[in-house]
């Protein structure tokens, strides 16, 4: 039997999806990382973003808040089906148990695929093709960009004294 994951926090947007989830009557499984915080590096390994809440449909991950809003939306609208639970028994339902394919993660999330991999940490080593066709290491582009970006003192915001900070 296939199913809907929910990776969620205590905020707000969580407790929002699992709102719209609730009044849809959609059966799902929430995956607390406040309560287990181990499983932050599952959610990690699924999603390049590990912001929650994060929706999962079988293997498929929806996104975050806006685009799991928008998937129900979707739902709500679909005309060959009566209601988003119709949809759910018929088409989520009825596919493969996540758990029941190859095992890649903790048990509970065993079969969902990852999404993509982190981009290679940078070199030290790395050069930077700029603007003008110059290739120059990665340090030397970083000290350009850094006298090219305005500098100002602010007094007193947030009560606090900031010298040369970065306007923009």
């Amino acid at each position: 039997m296939g199913r809907i994951v929910v990776f969620t926090s205590e905020d707000l947007n969580s407790k929002q999806l699992l709102r719209a989830l609730d009044s849809r009557k959609l059966p799902y499984n929430e995956i607390s990382l406040t309560d287990r915080p181990s499983r932050i590096s599952d959610l990690q390994a699924l999603v390049d973003c590990p912001a929650v809440p994060q929706m999962f449909i079988n293997t498929r991950a929806v996104g975050g808040l806006n685009m799991s809003l928008k998937e129900l939306k979707r739902w709500d609208q679909s005309a060959r089906f009566d209601s988003p639970l119709h949809k759910y028994e018929s088409e989520v339902a009825p596919a493969d148990d996540p758990a029941e394919q190859e095992p890649r993660l903790a048990p509970n999330l065993a079969g969902y695929k990852v999404v993509d991999t982190p981009p290679a940490p940078i070199q030290p080593h790395s050069v930077v093709k700029l603007v003008t066709g110059k290739v120059v290491p990665l340090r030397e582009a970083t000290e350009l960009m850094k006298e090219a970006i305005p500098k100002v003192d602010i007094h007193k915001f947030k009560g606090v004294n900031h010298r040369n900070c970065f306007s923009g």
